[in-house]
């Protein structure tokens, strides 16, 4: 019975906790969408795709590796997550040198462009830490 009462507590204390991200996710875009305006807003949108298409290029199922090699027996976990987080960086710094590449050929203003290098610098510095958190 404390089984079943513990996966009943996770499953509501989750439910709970998405309703309360989307409502909070939804109050967060009417902010960002009055205070950018229509223009404004689709820019961001922009940058928001861009960065969103890079961050699953540069991931390379890093995070399922992790897990698998980390679950093994005879796992080496400092190893593992000093070789991924190598991995890690590197490849987010490809995908942040192929975003300098691709912007310059797209037709979008400059606003956009320096949103996109933002997010993508961003993104380098973080990371590090990202293959750790999913």
């Amino acid at each position: 019975m404390a089984v079943a009462r513990k996966i009943a507590y996770n499953v509501a204390f989750n439910s709970v906790v998405k309703v309360f991200s989307t409502i909070l996710a939804l109050v967060g875009i009417g902010f960002i969408t009055r205070y950018l305006g229509k223009e404004g807003f689709g820019d961001y949108a922009i940058v928001l795709a861009f960065f969103s298409f890079f961050t699953q290029l540069a991931d390379l199922g890093l995070y399922s590796v992790t897990t698998r090699e980390i679950s093994r027996i005879d796992a080496d976990e400092k190893k593992i997550i000093g070789n991924i987080i190598s991995l890690r960086v590197l490849s987010s710094l490809a995908v942040f040198l192929l975003a300098l590449v691709i912007i310059k050929f797209l037709p979008y203003p400059q606003e956009v462009q320096k949103g996109i290098l933002i997010a993508a610098a961003a993104f380098v510095f973080s990371s590090g830490y990202m293959v750790l958190n999913g």
